[in-house]
């Protein structure tokens, strides 16, 4: 039998980063789309020869599966969340079904194009205001009971942002929301698309 004596283990980082990291290759160091570190999120995988991290890469397969969709082919209609049935219906022949799918498309280039812009505030290439500290933080309030929202909204608001007039403290409050504000489960706004169908009709 083999005893082994462990002590005095120091952890340097944070494990949590630790595991986000092993699930990347080592030939790939930041995501293709937002260049992301490997520290950020967990792997998502490659896409042609580009790699990318499990946020982007969701929202890159949704476009490419968009992108490949024909109304003339029933099987890729699941690709843009539309059932048989509703791609049969009188609301979506060829017309109304093109401007479904590229709205589609555009919805996942806004994602994309965000998921970007949220990296480049974190990395502090591009200064993180007022403006943006408040939309995450209202995004937050909206997934917290009514009770607890009360009683962490601060009084004065104005008061409570004035606290990170200086830009570095801005952006380290900027990252903590991030992170809190991708706890909260995303979904393809596929009824937008909707939306931009429901448009054109009323416009005849």
């Amino acid at each position: 039998m083999t005893v082994y004596d462990v002590s005095n283990v120091i952890l340097g980082g944070s494990v949590r980063q630790g595991v986000l990291s092993s699930t990347w290759p080592l030939s790939c160091c930041r995501c293709f789309n937002c260049e992301c570190e490997p520290t950020r999120r967990r792997y998502g995988g490659p896409f042609g020869d580009h790699r990318y991290c499990s946020a982007c890469f969701g929202v890159i397969k949704r476009k490419d599966k968009a992108t490949k969709s024909d109304r003339n082919r029933p099987e890729t209609w699941l690709q843009l969340d539309l059932s048989k049935s509703m791609a049969n219906s009188y609301s979506y022949w060829p017309g109304r079904f093109e401007i479904y799918r590229n709205r589609y498309i555009e919805l996942a280039d806004l994602r994309l194009a965000h998921l970007r812009e949220i990296e480049r505030k974190r990395q502090g290439r591009t200064p993180v205001d007022s403006a943006d500290i408040d939309r995450v933080r209202g995004k937050i309030f909206e997934y917290i009971r009514p009770k607890i929202r009360k009683a962490i909204l601060p009084s004065n608001d104005k008061l409570y942002l004035d606290q990170y007039s200086d830009s570095e403290h801005r952006r380290q409050f900027y990252i903590l929301l991030t992170d809190l504000e991708e706890c909260i489960q995303w979904k393809f706004p596929w009824w937008r698309a909707m939306d931009a169908v429901n448009e054109q009709r009323r416009s005849l």
